[in-house]
């Protein structure tokens, strides 16, 4: 067998192995955050220097930036899926969950400036799923109010460290072709999601 061969079929494995960890299909998406819709991207407040590829300091913001309704509020898995990392330090605490596509395709979801954390890793979670709370008055008081939002990351695949926690590359990015090698526009990714469930809902 060829080299050219060998590399696609490890990675194909690698993504099949993946998907067969319990993780269940998401067929429905939803934001992160408790709207009057939360399929409606006008239901919800953005940070005007959050958006995605938006240039942040040395590096590009690789997610966006939901501002919160309330502080302390609940923070929500977009779409059922498998807790896969968490990150415990504040001000970025953040969660990960794995998502099984469709189309078999792969994809995690970032959550991050949260706390409260409410799920462990392994945990199986719904769009229901309550995840964390974001930041209330007395924690935006001591990290600072610029927390005051969920960051919502969709990854294309995680990184691993060294003890083989999957981490984000989050600060990673330097260039708009390097975001593109390692996220997708959650806004984008939202909007085709929400015209698919519109379509398959119709046949």
């Amino acid at each position: 067998m060829s080299k050219t061969l060998i590399i696609p079929l490890i990675f194909l494995i690698a993504t099949q192995g993946l998907a067969q960890e319990g993780v269940p299909t998401s067929y429905e998406w939803r934001l992160p955050l408790k709207t009057t819709s939360r399929k409606d991207l006008s239901a919800i407040r953005w940070d005007p220097n959050g958006q995605f590829m938006a240039r942040r300091y040395k590096h590009l913001h690789t997610g966006i930036d939901l501002m919160n309704q309330g502080a302390g509020e609940a923070v929500y898995a977009a779409s059922c899926g498998k807790v896969v990392s968490l990150y415990a330090t504040e001000p970025n605490k953040a969660v990960m969950i794995q998502h099984h596509l469709p189309s078999g395709q792969i994809v995690w979801t970032v959550y991050v400036h949260v706390t409260r954390i409410k799920v462990q890793v392994g945990d199986v979670v719904t769009s229901k799923t309550v995840i964390a709370h974001l930041m209330n008055e007395n924690q935006l008081d001591k990290y600072g109010w610029t927390f005051n939002h969920l960051h919502f990351e969709i990854l294309k695949r995680p990184r691993k460290n060294k003890a083989g926690k999957y981490l984000s590359y989050s600060t990673k990015c330097k260039t708009k072709e390097e975001v593109r090698m390692h996220f997708l526009d959650p806004i984008g990714f939202l909007e085709k999601a929400w015209a698919l469930e519109r379509i398959s809902k119709k046949h």
